[in-house]
């Protein structure tokens, strides 16, 4: 099935400033071929500012709160959960450019990403 991707609203370089803060996320907490997920009372906190599972001096619990705010201010929403297989999923869903959005979602001043 060959079809062009969906076309969305965000800035193209939020976009992989997002995927990018996700995926260093996910090398730091990996040890061995999967990482151990998240504690329940984090969980619920992950996007939080200031909400880190790192030793001290190894990060400010700032990038996924940065993830969030982005995704949240193009109209998305970004989750996580703990995977049945280990480890911890996160979700991002964006809105699509489509006629019913209109300039809200496809204004000039956003890049489409597909």
């Amino acid at each position: 099935m060959n079809r062009e991707p969906d076309p969305v609203w965000i800035d193209a370089n939020q976009l992989q400033q997002v995927i990018i803060n996700i995926i260093m996320n996910s090398v730091d907490a990996m040890a061995g071929r999967t990482g151990p997920g998240v504690e329940e009372e984090t969980l619920g906190r992950l996007f939080e500012p200031f909400c880190t599972t790192k030793e001290p001096g190894k990060g400010t619990g700032m990038g996924l709160a940065h993830c969030y705010r982005i995704v949240e201010a193009a109209g998305g929403s970004i989750h996580a959960a703990d995977s049945k297989e280990g480890g911890l999923e996160v979700s991002v869903t964006l809105p699509l450019c489509t006629e019913e959005t209109g300039d809200r979602h496809c204004g000039q001043e956003k890049s489409s990403y597909n």
